[in-house]
């Protein structure tokens, strides 16, 4: 219930300036999830000024914590690849994730998030620009889905996502075989732990569909 959501998130805003109240990572932190509420809604310029609002709070505090900077980092350059603004995503995503190797050990998975987005920045901006190549995107993908498989394990909902990512890069390029090979990986793990109604069983399914339409 995101309107709902929105509003305890807007009163907490507004106590928090009618009285003063000095205490910066908990404003940042209030910035950061009403640009949550933005992006699953869809309005996202709204959800850019929320998460904006947030970095510049969280890097100008006295004592700076860096994970959750690169956290504003990796959500701004979401919604810049929602915009649809890959050059930005890809500046923003990359941002997040050198900031994340600093800080996590290597095969932490948050620094897979970081690899998978960035892979999808260059398949989307690869798709809707000759500037950029599709080849700069596995690399992301492999080594993202390398840590999650070694980490979380082979049926764990994270590397169904990179499955997904990698499934899209490959159809993307017309390799149908290798697509239809990654998406029913993971269909497989998403139908252990999703009702069969689930919107992402739903998701999968469909680009399932368009490999066999594509293979007639």
């Amino acid at each position: 219930n995101y309107e709902q959501s929105l509003d305890y998130f807007t009163k907490a805003q507004n106590i928090i300036d009618i009285h003063h109240i000095n205490d910066p990572t908990l404003e940042a932190n209030v910035y950061n999830d009403i640009g949550v509420i933005y992006i699953n809604l869809d309005v996202l310029d709204k959800a850019l000024e929320n998460y904006q609002k947030a970095r510049e709070i969280r890097e100008n505090m006295e004592d700076p914590d860096k994970s959750q900077i690169a956290y504003s980092y990796h959500n701004i350059g979401t919604v810049y690849q929602r915009q649809k603004n890959y050059a930005a995503a890809i500046e923003w995503h990359t941002k997040a994730l050198n900031i994340r190797k600093e800080i996590y050990p290597e095969n932490e998975p948050i620094i897979a998030a970081s690899l998978t987005m960035i892979g999808n920045d260059y398949t989307e901006a690869a798709r809707n620009a000759k500037s950029y190549n599709y080849n700069e995107a596995y690399e992301y993908f492999s080594q993202g889905l390398k840590i999650r498989e070694i980490t979380l394990g082979e049926t764990h909902p994270d590397t169904a996502w990179s499955h997904q990512s990698i499934g899209r890069w490959f159809f993307y390029q017309e390799n149908y075989a290798k697509a239809l090979e990654h998406y029913q990986k993971c269909h497989s793990i998403r139908k252990t732990f999703l009702q069969p109604s689930h919107a992402y069983i739903a998701e999968i399914l469909y680009s399932i569909g368009e490999v066999y339409y594509k293979l007639n």
